[in-house]
C-alpha cells in the first residue's frame, strides 16, 4: 500500500470530494484542457525554431535568464504555497481534503528540490540539494558563460516580470493558484524536449545531464509527467461551480502573459532567429 503514494494520493482526493462535483468539476476541467490545447502558446513559432535548433547560444544565454526570473525562481515557491493554501479546503471538505492535496503536490516539491526516488520496494529517496531543478538551472547558466553575479543582478523584461506576477498574483488564493500551475505544467511539456535538442545542438552544454535532461530519456523524448496530471487533481478538488467563470479567465490571462514573454524574446533575439521562428 505505501509503495504506491502517487495512486494513493489521488483515491484520497477524489474520495474527498462529492461524487457529482467531482464529475461536474470533471467535465470543467477537460474544457479548460481543450482551452489550453487551443491557444497559440500550445503551438508557438519558438517551439519549432528551437526543434530545428535555430536558437545560437547567445540567445539562449539571454533566454535562460528571462526564463529563470520568470519561472524557474519561483516554481517552487507556488508549489509551497499551493500546498499551504490547501488549508482553504479543511471548512468545506474536511482535514482527509487538506492533507490529500498536500500529499500530493508533495511529490513535485520533492522532485523540484532534487530527492529522487531510488526504486526500493519502501519507496524511499535517495538526493542531494545540488539536484534541485533551480540549482541545476543555474548550472545550465554557468555553463552558458553566465557568471552567479549576472544571474544576480540580471535586469529582467517587462515581460518577464509580468509573467513572474501571473504566479505570485494568485498565492493569496488556492483555485486561481492550482489553475495557473495546471497550465504553466501544460505548456512547459510542449517545450521541452524541442529546447533540450536546440541547447544540445547549439552549446556547449551536455543536456543529456542536467537542468535539460530532466523528464526526458536518454532517446531524447519526453517521459510521461506525473506531476501535471496531480496538479490537475488538486485542482478538481479545489474548484465549486460558482469560480468556474473566474478560474477560466485566471488560465486564459495566464496563458496570454506567457505568450507574450516568448514573443518579447523572439523580438529581442537576432532578426534571423526570428524570421526562422516564424517560417
Amino acid at each position: 500500500m505505501l509503495d504506491t503514494a502517487r495512486k494513493n494520493g489521488r483515491q484520497v482526493i477524489q474520495e474527498s470530494v462529492p461524487a457529482e462535483l467531482w464529475r461536474r468539476n470533471g467535465d470543467f476541467c477537460r474544457e479548460l484542457r481543450e482551452m489550453i490545447d487551443g491557444h497559440p502558446i500550445s503551438h508557438h513559432p519558438l517551439i519549432q525554431a528551437m526543434r530545428s535548433a535555430s536558437i545560437d547560444a547567445g540567445q539562449q544565454r539571454m533566454l535562460h535568464q528571462e526564463f529563470r526570473y520568470a519561472f524557474s525562481d519561483i516554481f517552487t515557491d507556488a508549489l509551497i504555497m499551493a500546498m499551504f493554501r490547501t488549508a482553504e479546503l479543511e471548512p468545506r471538505l474536511g482535514a482527509v481534503a487538506k492533507i490529500a492535496g498536500r500529499f500530493l503536490i508533495q511529490l513535485n516539491v520533492l522532485d523540484e528540490l532534487g530527492f529522487v526516488p531510488n526504486g526500493s520496494t519502501e519507496a524511499d529517496y535517495t538526493g542531494h540539494p545540488s539536484r534541485a531543478h533551480l540549482l541545476e538551472f543555474d548550472t545550465t547558466l554557468h555553463q552558458l558563460g553566465v557568471t552567479q553575479r549576472e544571474i544576480d543582478t540580471y535586469p529582467p523584461s517587462p515581460a518577464a516580470r509580468a509573467a513572474r506576477r501571473a504566479f505570485e498574483e494568485t498565492y493569496g488564493d488556492l483555485d486561481r493558484l492550482a489553475a495557473t500551475l495546471c497550465a504553466a505544467e501544460s505548456v512547459f511539456v510542449r517545450f521541452t524536449v524541442a529546447w533540450s535538442h536546440n541547447v544540445h545542438q547549439r552549446t556547449t552544454v551536455d543536456a543529456t545531464h542536467g537542468y535539460h535532461s530532466i523528464h526526458i530519456d536518454h532517446d531524447g523524448a519526453f517521459l510521461d509527467d506525473d506531476h501535471s496530471e496531480d496538479m490537475w487533481f488538486v485542482l478538481r478538488q479545489a474548484l465549486v461551480p460558482e469560480r468556474y467563470a473566474e478560474v477560466h479567465r485566471q488560465i486564459l490571462r495566464s496563458l496570454d502573459t506567457w505568450n507574450d514573454f516568448i514573443d518579447h524574446f523572439l523580438a529581442e533575439a537576432r532578426p534571423a532567429a526570428a524570421a526562422a521562428a516564424l517560417h
